[in-house]
């Protein structure tokens, strides 16, 4: 008697191509979405950093009831 060997079938190899591609495939678009929603949370964050700046500065001015130009 001759011992059948075990192999994958057509079918089963392209299933699990297909599967691990489609994973392969999610995990980009979520990476490429991670990426840029950090870039928009840093910019976010860099102009409220700047809005503060100015605010704080026009507070200040009216506090010590003086004038002051801010050059950009």
């Amino acid at each position: 008697m001759r011992k059948k060997k075990k192999a994958f079938t057509l079918i089963e190899m392209i299933m699990y191509l297909s599967i691990c591609s489609l994973i392969f495939l999610s995990i980009s678009i979520s990476m490429n979405f991670i990426q840029t929603f950090k870039e928009k949370l840093n910019i976010i964050e860099i102009k409220d950093s700047i809005h503060n700046f100015l605010i704080e500065s026009k507070f200040l001015c009216k506090e010590e009831n003086m004038d002051a130009e801010i050059y950009i």
